[in-house]
């Protein structure tokens, strides 16, 4: 015999009262309307940002840092979801380089920003969610700062020659969570050609 749904009420986030499905199994319908991050951005917890400048990196896991990095300062109520690193390398390297994810932790967080970059809410334009709230980063994004903890590298994305200059644009899928004093850096193993790197990093952030 079928099995008809079973309707129930939420509210939705500018308080309207909408109905949800769900089935006999405690299954429910979902929407697959919008992509994996709207709801994120349209509501204010998306945020990215990149170097406005290109900038020669530091070499490998060297804690004097040049290049971009993520951090979630110690004091912060939210965690900060690293969803996407992108890079590119627009002048030739001396040698083979290759470019990947440097992670670290420490309770006292990164405290250091010798350049500080801006974040940008990945709602062009928005200033406040749709309940009112202001919309703000938490996180904190640097050209250059002092990595703590011990950096590691968490993963490689690609090598570079003198011949083979590529551009990197890797999706995470929110696999990296940044808590309170953890970090994500794009990183490089030997420096990057003079003035020769650029990077971005978009992130959501929720609370602990």
């Amino acid at each position: 015999m079928p099995q008809n749904p079973i309707s129930f009420n939420t509210l939705n986030p500018a308080g309207k009262l909408v109905a949800q499905y769900g089935g006999y199994q405690g299954d429910e319908y979902v929407s697959q309307f919008h992509g994996t991050k709207y709801t994120s951005v349209y509501n204010g917890y998306g945020f990215s940002g990149g170097n406005p400048t290109a900038v020669t990196t530091s070499v490998g896991l060297a804690t004097t840092y040049v290049g971009i990095c993520l951090s979630n300062p110690a004091t912060n109520t939210n965690n900060l979801v690293v969803r996407r690193v992108s890079a590119t390398i627009i002048v030739e390297p001396a040698s083979f380089l290759s470019v990947g994810l440097i992670t670290g932790y420490s309770a006292a967080g990164i405290v250091t920003h010798t350049t500080p970059l801006t974040p940008f809410c990945s709602k062009i334009g928005a200033t406040k969610t749709p309940l009112g709230a202001t919309i703000s980063a938490t996180g904190k994004l640097d050209s250059a700062c002092t990595l703590v903890g011990t950096p590691a590298w968490t993963q490689f994305f690609s090598t570079i020659t003198s011949t083979t200059v590529p551009s990197i644009n890797t999706d995470l899928e929110d696999g990296i969570i940044l808590i309170p004093g953890a970090y994500a850096a794009i990183g490089t193993t030997i420096a990057s050609g003079s003035s020769g790197f650029y990077g971005s990093i978009e992130w959501a952030e929720f609370p602990v």
